[in-house]
């Protein structure tokens, strides 16, 4: 399993928290979801990108990647919030997710008051 996030305070509180127990089953990185080159191609079963995109600048990478490293049985959790202010550059509107979707097989899809969310699989 990995655990990836940009705040290197995250990674390190989750250090903290599985203790030596999961050290050797959870590795985790200080990383862009946009440069997560220390994932190999193909690999991942799951990903769970919840708010991910929202707090980032480089959707397209993170996209890229999460594609490049999803097995092609593997299954990606994607959310994204609309709440957001008018010149946020972080924010993903409608426009945009529905472009994100259309590049993966959405399995499911909701949308609420506050999110948007899909299960996607990528097919090679």
């Amino acid at each position: 399993m990995y655990a990836i996030d940009s705040d290197r305070k995250s990674i390190q509180k989750l250090r903290e928290k599985i203790g030596p127990s999961l050290e050797n089953v959870i590795e985790t990185h200080t990383a862009s979801a946009a440069h997560v080159d220390m994932v190999a191609d193909q690999c991942i079963d799951f990903v769970f990108a919840n708010g991910l995109l929202c707090c980032m600048l480089d959707h397209d990478g993170a996209i890229r990647e999460i594609k490049r490293i999803l097995k092609p049985t593997g299954r990606a959790y994607l959310s994204v919030s609309r709440f957001y202010r008018i010149n946020d550059s972080r924010a993903v509107r409608r426009e945009e997710w529905e472009n994100i979707l259309r590049g993966f097989e959405v399995k499911e899809r909701h949308e609420a008051i506050s999110n948007r969310s899909a299960v996607v699989a990528y097919h090679y």
